[in-house]
């Protein structure tokens, strides 16, 4: 994709929008409700037209406005899975898969083959002669993987494909789905809002904002190196303390900020910024003790603990004038009562402002 920008009206969806898929790469497009991932998908599957810029897929140009190409959509050998699962419910779940090897015109031999593994790959054999309506949801969203895939186009596109099934159930598709796009070896461009997804999945993550592509990276390095506050709390519902750089190394980073100085070890020379954030991810926060003199600071515990899940206690705590919550196997602590907690250097992240 090069330079894609497409408007609806007066809404601008796409600005501008550039990126590379790599062969074999899982690409996450991720980023709130109407930031444009969707229509990126639409103009790279040929069912909207650009404005403007470029499209290759597999080296060829399928759309260019300089060029005045615009190759159809069933001529583009992609691949695509809507969150509707958009079966045929007059087909069985075996015509469906089968439907775009029979518009390629394979022997019928080659359709049972081919249908028979991909539908057992998706761990739905036994589904074949059911017909839609007798499936549940989840089986239904895997119809619609094995119809998208049976043909093992280059190029697969996903939008929103797990968004309505329950959490569980999600994490067991998105496994096979990664298993399968694995043994398959297509491209695949995934768009999602929902970021545990983006992790489960995604090689490369690209995260949108208003049309425009803001950062990519690995979700490992978005984590640790946000280039922006947008990233930071998105991504990881981090708390931003704002400060200022007072001297950087590669070794250390200190910053001064409303809790007392905090000292980040991230591995990055800071030199042209001067106000930054520190982004503090509060299950890092540790309370304490007297031997540690490097990142404490005082909170005032708001609220009695909730216990969780894992039998620890989840205190709501004031931190200069933010509420964060902090995590322990501490019970005893009061409303009221002063705590004095501390992050690792080697936990600490720098977030430009901007």
């Amino acid at each position: 994709m090069k330079g894609l920008r497409k408007s609806f009206g007066r809404v601008t969806a796409l600005r501008d929008v550039s990126f590379s898929v790599q062969k074999g790469a899982f690409d996450v497009v991720l980023g709130p409700s109407g930031c444009g991932k969707t229509t990126l998908l639409r103009c790279i599957a040929g069912v909207e037209t650009p404005d403007l810029g470029e499209i290759l897929i597999n080296g060829e140009v399928v759309f260019s406005t300089e060029e005045r190409i615009n190759v159809p959509p069933e001529r583009r050998q992609v691949g695509m899975v809507y969150q509707s699962y958009a079966l045929w419910p007059h087909m069985t779940v075996f015509e469906n898969v089968a439907f775009p090897l029979k518009v390629r015109h394979m022997s019928e031999q080659e359709i049972k083959l081919e249908v028979k593994k991909i539908l057992e790959l998706l761990n739905i054999g036994e589904t074949a002669e059911r017909y839609p309506s007798a499936l549940s949801g989840g089986q239904q969203q895997r119809v619609a993987l094995a119809r998208a895939m049976v043909y093992q186009p280059p190029l697969i596109l996903l939008d929103e494909p797990l968004s309505g099934l329950d959490e569980p159930l999600r994490m067991d598709i998105a496994r096979d789905l990664k298993a399968v796009h694995k043994q398959l070896g297509a491209d695949a461009v995934y768009v999602t809002h929902n970021r545990e997804e983006s992790f489960w999945l995604g090689d490369h993550i690209l995260v949108m904002l208003d049309g425009s592509l803001i950062a990519e990276g690995t979700g490992e390095s978005l984590l640790k190196r946000p280039p922006n506050t947008f990233v930071a709390k998105f991504l990881s519902d981090m708390v931003l303390i704002e400060g200022r750089l007072l001297n950087s190394t590669a070794e250390a980073s200190l910053v001064t900020t409303e809790i007392g100085n905090l000292i980040c070890k991230d591995g990055v020379e800071y030199r042209e910024l001067e106000k930054v954030y520190v982004g503090i991810n509060v299950r890092q926060i540790e309370i304490a003790t007297n031997a540690e003199h490097e990142n404490v600071f005082e909170g005032k515990i708001l609220d009695k603990g909730g216990v969780q899940n894992d039998g620890s206690y989840r205190y709501p705590v004031l931190l200069g004038n933010k509420t964060v919550f902090i995590w322990t196997d501490r019970r005893d602590l009061m409303p009221g009562s002063r705590i004095s907690l501390r992050l690792p250097p080697e936990k600490c992240v720098i977030v430009p402002a901007q």
